[in-house]
């Protein structure tokens, strides 16, 4: 592999990460003001509610650990995606469904293919936004100096859409993924361990 086509791997699995990152912090958020507004309240649906939303978020913090620990090439790596491959088999094929956009699709059950592609999803569209802002003023001002900045945006959002593609082609060991490495992090943090991924250590849940 070049040394172009290893920088534009690596830029995907960072444009992961902050996908990650970003989603991680709106559940957060969310998580928060559900608390707060359902504090008094009691009962199953409270309850699984809360549940679905701590284990999204160890969903997420396990991809993100996964991309991380491949950027740094960590060697347990080559042993989680053959065991991944293995259970993978398992499973039902898992694709996200892009069509859902019900307000009661905001209770359901989310797969991890589907929790992903929302997380990459909102990232792009935060890239697409920035994109229109950068545009909008650059015919404004066509003098200005925007043609850069456009350009990275640009390759970022391609490369986001490429990430997208690669990373979900196989549904069902993202899934294991997910699944195992949010396992691993939870079981640390009730054992009071710190979580690898330094930038994922928010402790609330």
């Amino acid at each position: 592999m070049g040394t172009q086509g290893f920088s534009r791997i690596v830029e995907q699995r960072n444009l992961g990460v902050e996908a990650v990152e970003m989603r991680i912090q709106a559940l957060s958020e969310y998580l928060a003001v559900y608390r707060a507004t359902h504090a008094s309240e009691s009962g199953r649906p409270v309850y699984g509610r809360i549940r679905e939303l701590r284990r999204d978020i160890w969903r997420l913090r396990g991809w993100g650990w996964y991309l991380s620990s491949r950027q740094q090439q960590a060697p347990w790596i080559a042993m989680l995606q053959s065991l991944a491959r293995c259970l993978a088999m398992m499973l039902p094929v898992q694709r996200p469904n892009k069509r859902r956009r019900t307000v009661s699709s905001a209770t359901r059950r989310l797969g991890s293919l589907s929790l992903l592609d929302r997380a990459y999803q909102a990232l792009e569209e935060d890239i697409q936004g920035r994109l229109l802002t950068l545009r909008l003023a650059q015919s404004r001002r066509p003098n200005g100096d925007w043609g850069v900045e456009i350009a990275e945006l640009e390759g970022k959002a391609a490369l986001l859409a490429q990430a997208r593609q690669d990373e979900f082609r196989k549904g069902r060991q993202v899934a294991v993924i997910c699944s195992l490495l949010g396992a691993v992090l939870r079981l640390r943090h009730w054992f009071g361990l710190a979580a690898p991924v330094a930038d994922m250590t928010d402790r609330s849940q």
